[in-house]
């Protein structure tokens, strides 16, 4: 397909023979669960259940890292503000001086908002990781092909794998252009904070510039393949869903259920949602 990734080795880690389909309802769930629930140990026992199925999956770890280490940046901060600024403030372990003016007595750090932007960082590490566990072990046409089978409409599919597929894409563009540069004495690393950022800029503008080439043939490249034919559209090979799959399914919906259970009371949002459709449909 138009949209498969220069390097194409995926299928040489997937262990886990499943189909597109079961991998996809996996990451749904995990997500699902990841965003509703913000219970600080159970997100910590997901993450260890996405790392350990990253391992027995032989996935590239090298590469997990490399997609996940941008949002390191972005933890480091959200964690910070978090904690300071957080609303959970029970257990106080740093309290400003109650001499200081306008913020004396603020509590800095407690163990609740230790714990909140604990959650909050899970919450992002666990969807970094499963999508980019996701992206490496499934095959870009067999996804396109999944999509299709589940009813999706042959141009949203085609989108929906160009965006699922777009930060691998941009991390090892990022990388090229890094390297590039820096064989050629130009590094965003070393040098005063102005010189770097006007390196950064090359580096921006550059990575913009393949980006448009890139998109250039990929229009010509889908063109070419018919992409705007209404003629029925046939593969090489078709999915088909096997009893593991099935069994996948139905244990990963089950345990997601029973999960969901458990902690409706924490999900008080859904509750709010539901009453307020009612209250819209049934007024009296």
């Amino acid at each position: 397909m138009a949209f498969s990734r220069s390097v194409n080795e995926e299928k040489a880690y997937i262990s886990f023979n499943l189909d597109p389909r079961t991998k996809l309802l996996i990451l749904m769930v995990v997500s699902l669960l990841s965003v509703v629930i913000s219970d600080f140990f159970f997100l910590l026992m997901l993450f260890d259940l996405v790392l350990l199925f990253a391992i027995l999956s032989k996935a590239n770890i090298i590469k997990i890292w490399k997609y996940v280490k941008p949002t390191i940046w972005l933890i480091i901060p959200v964690f910070l503000i978090q904690t300071i600024f957080s609303y959970e403030k029970y257990g106080p372990l740093v309290i400003l001086p109650e001499t200081w003016n306008l913020i004396g007595g603020f509590v800095l750090i407690s163990v609740g908002s230790l714990f909140y932007a604990g959650s909050i960082c899970l919450r992002i590490l666990i969807l970094a990781v499963s999508s980019s566990l996701f992206s490496l072990t499934t095959d870009s046409n067999d996804f396109l092909h999944a999509l299709r089978k589940i009813g999706f409409p042959y141009e949203i599919a085609v989108v929906t794998g160009l965006i699922i597929y777009f930060l691998p894409m941009v991390i090892s563009e990022t990388t090229s252009v890094r390297n590039a540069l820096e064989t050629r004495g130009v590094s965003i690393r070393k040098g005063r904070f102005l010189s770097r950022l006007m390196t950064f800029r090359i580096l921006i503008t550059a990575i913009l510039m393949n980006f448009i080439e890139k998109s250039k043939f990929q229009a010509m490249a889908m063109d070419s393949r018919g992409f705007n034919s209404k003629i029925r559209r046939t593969t090489i090979c078709d999915l088909k869903l096997k009893v593991n799959d099935y069994v996948i399914m139905i244990v990963v919906v089950a345990i997601f259920a029973g999960i969901f259970y458990y902690f409706w009371e924490e999900i008080n949002f859904l509750e709010n949602i539901f009453d307020y459709f009612g209250n819209i449909f049934n007024p009296n």
